[in-house]
């Protein structure tokens, strides 16, 4: 399996409400979405105690508004986890209570579990010592209990919903290499047909691109019929040079954590990877919707960082102009 930490993350990033109307809909009725919403993840690092920093893929904390009359915050915490975990329910409590004491409102845990073997962690924490007592839930999404329902999954309006299609397919072919192109396929001709803004097209494109990787052969396969798609339907969204683009960021990340040996190494190798992949995104979309790249645009695009390099690219892909992208530069 490939590793799923970014795209996992780079998703919530761009579809929370989706996701929260996908997994908490009870939650999703009660948020105002008129009043936005706060990403706080580097808040969420400053409550992260050294001793809690263990192998989970992902984690979110997003403010949001309730509808309540009274204005009222809420914190919802997500945690993206890839593997077992023993002291899972306690460290989302651990959580829970830091975040409602920093911030004194409400808080929503969900962990969205993505192990395909049959074990379900514990979803509750507690103790009880004498007259002292304990009792915390919170909500587990194992999404191989979502297989049942792929076939609506596939064709859902809910991007958070095609992505879990997505990560399900990737687990039950990884020894099908032609399934998994079929899989593919078949989500990727949903996607260009779904009415998605491109935004979202190439956002998800990128998910299914990372999590169902091909072999060579039909690698190059996928792409003519994609090609030939992005013809009929006019929508030229992925062209040959992103789609290298983004093999390459895949190649260099792994390339360089096998060098390092370390899982720091290859965390940074990861990052590095993605990194370069946005910058060429980037690099092609600018260049494609605005005709040449300014030397200086160029050079703030080398020194980026991954967050900033995946904000222009948003913004480029919608942009009437390139001075909404970088409005500081003659272009």
């Amino acid at each position: 399996m490939t590793d799923y930490d970014s795209p996992w993350k780079a998703l919530c990033d761009s579809f929370f409400k989706e996701l929260i109307e996908c997994f908490l809909p009870d939650a999703h009725a009660a948020i105002d979405w008129s009043q936005g919403f706060i990403t706080r993840d580097k808040e969420l690092l400053k409550l992260t105690p050294a001793s809690m920093t263990g192998p989970r893929i992902a984690d979110k904390l997003v403010s949001v508004v309730k509808k309540n009359g009274k204005a009222q915050s809420m914190f919802v915490h997500i945690e993206f986890q890839n593997q077992r975990s023993a002291n899972l329910a306690e460290r989302i409590y651990t959580y829970h209570y830091r975040i409602r004491d920093t911030y004194q409102q409400p808080v929503v845990n969900l962990v969205i579990y993505g192990d395909p073997s049959r074990y379900t962690p514990s979803n509750s924490f507690g103790y009880s010592d004498y007259e002292t007592s304990l009792s915390f839930e919170f909500k587990i999404i194992k999404l191989q209990n979502e297989w049942h329902r792929i076939e609506e999954l596939a064709v859902s309006s809910n991007p958070f919903e095609l992505a879990t299609a997505a990560y399900l397919m990737a687990l039950a072919n990884q020894k099908q290499p032609k399934q998994r192109y079929l899989d593919k396929w078949q989500l990727t001709r949903h996607l260009y047909r779904s009415g998605f803004s491109k935004k979202k097209i190439v956002q998800l494109y990128l998910f299914f691109d990372w999590v169902m990787t091909l072999p060579d052969a039909l690698e190059q396969r996928f792409h003519q019929d994609l090609s030939a798609l992005e013809g009929e339907t006019n929508m030229r969204y992925v062209s040959s040079i992103e789609r290298f683009a983004m093999k390459k960021g895949r190649e260099e990340g792994r390339e360089e954590g096998r060098e390092e040996g370390r899982e720091e190494g290859r965390e940074e190798g990861r990052e590095a990877g993605r990194a370069e992949t946005f910058a060429e995104l980037l690099r092609v979309a600018l260049n494609q919707r605005f005709g040449t790249i300014p030397p200086a645009v160029l050079q703030k695009i080398e020194a980026a960082t991954l967050p900033q390099l995946n904000a222009w690219f948003e913004l480029a892909l919608t942009a009437e102009h390139p001075g909404i992208v970088f409005p500081n530069d003659t272009w």
